[in-house]
């Protein structure tokens, strides 16, 4: 499976009697996050499944996917809220699809990812900037998940990929 991990996008500090679950993408963010996903694509064409964390931050920068990748509905999965380790392998374990996005936080997603390379919890820490990818190659078929590190791109640069696309030649 290849398993995109991605940071939610900017989003709006807590104000005074908010949740912090109800903060949602600002508008710079939500433009940002739009232009890193298109640039996405770019390394990316297809998604087969979006999931994201229910915290509206999460949803939002899910459903933005959802618009540019053209699938259905993202589902909710409320361990991808704290990216805890072994609820959320088992999850993707039953998860039958070549090409999944998964929408998360930190610091539960960087944590995820350093330990599904490492097998362990360890000291390995990856940076997930907001609206940062990162692309693992996983095979669940194994009791420990094998995967493998392809690349982990800042939103910066994959907001650089778009104008790069070259335009496909008409037939």
């Amino acid at each position: 499976m290849l398993l995109l991990l991605m940071r939610h996008g900017i989003a709006e500090e807590l104000r005074a009697g908010q949740a912090d679950a109800a903060r949602e993408l600002t508008q710079i963010g939500a433009k940002k996050t739009r232009e890193a996903l298109r640039g996405l694509k770019f390394f990316q064409d297809e998604i087969n499944f979006i999931a994201c964390s229910p915290l509206m931050r999460a949803v939002q920068t899910a459903q933005i996917a959802e618009e540019i990748f053209e699938n259905g509905q993202p589902q909710i999965w409320p361990e991808l809220e704290d990216a805890e380790y072994s609820a959320l392998a088992q999850r993707l374990k039953s998860l039958v699809v070549a090409t999944a996005l998964l929408v998360g936080h930190e610091p539960g997603i960087s944590q995820f990812v350093a330990q599904i390379l490492s097998g362990e919890n360890s000291s390995f820490e990856i940076q997930f900037k907001k609206a940062a990818v990162c692309a693992l190659d996983v095979d669940w078929s194994t009791p420990r998940p094998r995967a493998t590190l392809l690349w982990h791109v800042s939103p910066k640069m994959l907001r650089l990929m778009v104008p790069m696309r070259a335009p496909k030649p008409e037939l």
